[in-house]
Order: structure tokens, then sequence, then C-alpha cells
């Protein structure tokens, strides 16, 4: 980390390598989670199709352009996706299969809860903020005197 202007920068190459790292460890780690739970099938191979080239996209831009947006959003969409997949795979085990002595099975609910949420408005923004990461000529910000309510 490198202070910038009195900031802690945590944007750097290293981060994004750290996370694209743990977004695939996390990814196989999925999957003797799903074979403890017998979930496991041809259909999950869809993160193999999705995961594995956003990761992979995601963090070649972010290292080579730590400060454009898109390659952090690129990171954040799998990165999120596989966290939410885990959480509900690990929230199935602790409260289905009655191994409610294990921890952190409310914070696997309120991941699992939250990850879909968290999906959805960052696959919107990656269109919105396509290809440098602010928003095109199309877009234009309001003035205030257009506002209906002041």
């Amino acid at each position: 980390m490198s202070r910038r202007g009195g900031a802690v920068w945590l944007a750097t190459p290293t981060t994004a390598l750290g996370i694209g790292v743990l977004t695939l460890l996390l990814m196989a780690l999925d999957v003797p989670l799903e074979a403890a739970l017998h979930t496991l099938a041809a259909a999950n191979a869809w993160e193999l199709v999705f995961v594995v080239p956003f990761t992979l996209l995601g963090t070649v831009v972010a290292r080579r352009e730590p400060r454009n947006p898109m390659g952090w959003l690129l990171l954040a969409i799998p990165f999120v996706t596989v966290l939410q997949g885990i959480a509900s795979d690990y929230a199935v085990f602790v409260y289905t299969h009655g191994h409610r002595g294990w921890p952190l099975g409310q914070v696997a609910v309120v991941i699992d809860s939250l990850g879909s949420a968290v999906g959805l408005i960052l696959v919107p923004m990656v269109i919105l903020l396509f290809p440098d990461g602010r928003l095109g000529r199309g877009w234009r910000r309001l003035p205030a005197s257009s506002w209906p309510i002041r």
C-alpha cells in the first residue's frame, strides 16, 4: 500500500492479483463443499464459463490500469458470485444437514442474501461505464432546476 495525498491507496497491481487468485481458490473450495452436499453436477460448470474469464480479464485490466474502475468491476463480479455461492452452500450445510455448531452460519446467510443484490448492481455498472470507467456522452447530469422535488 502506498500513500497518495494522505489516503491509503489499495488499488494496486498486487491487490488485483490477490483478489483474482482468491476468487479462483474460492471456486476450487466450492467443489468439495458441493460434493459433501451432493449438489455437484455438470450444471455447475457455468462457473468455469462465467467466473474464470471474468476473473482473468478483471485481473489483467486492474493490474495494468489500477485507476480504471472497469478492471475492478470485472474483478468484483466473479468474486461476489463465487463468495455468494460458497455462502449459500455453507448455509445449507450448517442449517439443513444438522451442523448447527459450526461457526459463521448466520454470516453465510447474510452473505448469500446480499450477494445477489450486489451482483445485480455491479453488472449494469459495467455496461454503463464501459469502456473507460466513465459515463458516455449520452449521459449528462440534470441541472438542479429540473428536479421535481426541491
